[in-house]
């Protein structure tokens, strides 16, 4: 397992998240997922909170490459809440993706239920005779 501060690379999936190029999918565990896959490669990117400590990080997988983790730096205690202005931005970029993730598959779930909702009523109409 590696650890890595990339800016730019978690920066390059907010933005994508954002414009709506990559689409999240939740599992059970609460944790976001994407598959990336090109011919033979494939990634698998997952954003998800830890527990202990409490921080956002972002884990790249790849079969026979093994795992990468991108997280939010520890705060320093006594002092501010990171140990320099990267870091800070660092974790706004990390915690903002989780926040856009969770809210691109609320709005998919709400627009899946009203869809639900609107197929119910049209065959109620239907078994009325009104539509």
């Amino acid at each position: 397992m590696s650890i890595f501060r990339d800016p730019y690379v978690v920066r390059w999936l907010l933005q994508n998240t954002e414009s709506g190029n990559i689409i999240w999918q939740r599992k059970e565990s609460g944790t976001f997922f994407i598959d990336f896959n090109e011919g033979k490669t494939r990634v698998q990117v997952m954003i998800g909170t830890a527990i202990r400590p409490p921080r956002v990080y972002v884990k790249f997988t790849s079969p026979g490459l093994g795992e990468v983790y991108a997280q939010e730096p520890f705060s320093a205690p006594f002092r501010r809440k990171y140990e320099s202005e990267g870091d800070e931005e660092f974790a706004k970029n990390i915690k903002h993706l989780l926040e856009a993730a969770s809210n691109q598959h609320a709005q998919r779930q709400l627009k899946e239920m009203e869809n639900e909702e609107e197929r119910k009523q049209a065959i109620y109409r239907r078994l009325l005779g009104g539509g």
